[in-house]
């Protein structure tokens, strides 16, 4: 077996000639073998005052704007690693031993080079965040519905058109951003995936919203900005937990009157100033 201590010697070094940005995540107490961001989260400017306990100590591993068209083998070989930021590199392809990290929950991979999903991350069932946007990714394959655990998705600015069946099977998603993509039609998929709070699909060119939306019953934010929309059905207002509706550049002539009475909505982005007048609760901010 490694040496964890060597392993994160190895580790240290390497962030030392790469001016790599290194922050310390402690664990709670509580929750055995989960880490958790602290509230006065410590950058560690220097690389010898990184944490040698793995039992104690999580990194967040700052490799953003490396120009990175591999991962190095030092990033490989610790254990030490919950939240990997890869993001503005070059990267293509993941080695299947990023799969070996095995406290690794956060996989930050925006603004790279894949044209879709690596497969290995289909491996990777404890991962919680995954942030793919910026990419050209034209397709999902079936094997995320693998990831049981994943809470935040976000693939935002790719070149989606379609959702898989299977993306109805993410029953931990909270959080799902496909804006600035080449939906044509809302992904009904995503309406089974009964904990979502928080759905981007903004600047696609979705012309219409199904009826049966208000499946999304924990929905508290919605964004549905820069679509050929002409109307929203009226079950929206079903939502009874929206807390903010965004329908700017959209062709919405007239908003449902049931929006002024969901008790939770707060902000609403209008689609034109004409629509102002729609909106008559002084708690709800346009």
């Amino acid at each position: 077996m490694t040496d964890p201590d060597l392993v994160l010697q190895k580790l240290k070094a390497y962030i030392r000639v790469t001016g790599l940005r290194v922050s310390q995540l402690r664990s709670d107490p509580n929750l055995p073998g989960r880490f958790l961001l602290s509230g006065d989260l410590q950058l560690l400017q220097y690389a010898d005052n990184l944490p040698f306990s793995a039992t104690q100590v999580g990194l967040v591993l700052d490799c953003m704007g490396k120009a990175l068209t591999e991962l190095p083998e030092e990033i490989l070989s610790s254990d030490h690693i919950v939240r990997l930021l890869l993001g503005s590199n070059h990267l293509s392809t993941l080695p299947d031993g990023i799969a070996d990290l095995p406290h690794l929950t956060d996989l930050y991979l925006d603004d790279n080079q894949f044209h879709h999903i690596p497969d290995i991350i289909f491996t990777m069932s404890d991962l919680i965040c995954i942030d793919l946007g910026r990419n050209y990714i034209s397709s999902l394959s079936a094997g995320i519905s693998q990831l049981s655990n994943l809470q935040y998705l976000y693939l935002r600015r790719n070149q989606l058109s379609s959702a898989p069946q299977t993306m109805s099977q993410l029953s931990n998603l909270v959080s799902l951003d496909l804006g600035e993509n080449s939906f044509h039609t809302f992904p009904t998929e995503i309406l089974q995936i009964a904990r979502l709070g928080s759905l981007d699909l903004s600047a696609n060119l979705i012309t219409e919203l199904p009826a049966d939306i208000n499946r999304l019953v924990h929905l508290t934010d919605l964004n549905i900005s820069q679509n050929p929309l002409t109307d929203i059905p009226p079950t929206i207002c079903h939502l009874k937990q929206l807390q903010s509706l965004f329908l700017a550049d959209t062709a919405i002539d007239t908003l449902p009157a049931c929006l002024n009475q969901l008790p939770h909505l707060e902000f609403v982005t209008l689609p034109s100033e004409k629509n102002r007048s729609q909106i008559t609760n002084p708690r709800i901010k346009c």
